[in-house]
């Protein structure tokens, strides 16, 4: 078995809540997302109105400011993970930096 391949069965056994964050809606990431519900319970998190105008069905949670609220979500343990999907880098490691009371962040 590759590595790929044990990385689905895993992912498909956890099928761990997933935010996305979604600043600018693209249909292309909100289909990804519809996808990946195979692997993980998805959440999109981003403005519910321009997300919801995708069709989608996907679970959202409505924020303002999606980066701030996507590492709220993580760091109280709504959500088992995190992906900035096309959230600004910046502001989202800002806001995890913050959060965590730390000075500095390293990636």
């Amino acid at each position: 078995m590759n590595i790929i391949s044990k990385i689905e069965r895993k992912a498909k056994s956890r099928h761990a809540r997933i935010g996305l964050g979604i600043g600018q809606v693209s249909e292309k990431l909100i289909r990804s997302a519809e996808d990946a519900q195979e692997y993980a319970q998805v959440v999109l998190v981003g403005d519910e109105e321009q997300i919801r105008s995708t069709g989608t069905e996907l679970e959202i949670i409505h924020s303002s400011d999606p980066s701030k609220k996507l590492v709220e979500l993580l760091v109280e343990g709504d959500i088992d993970g995190a992906v900035r999907g096309n959230l600004s880098a910046t502001k989202t490691l800002s806001a995890l930096k913050s959060s965590l009371g730390m000075k500095r962040l390293y990636r």
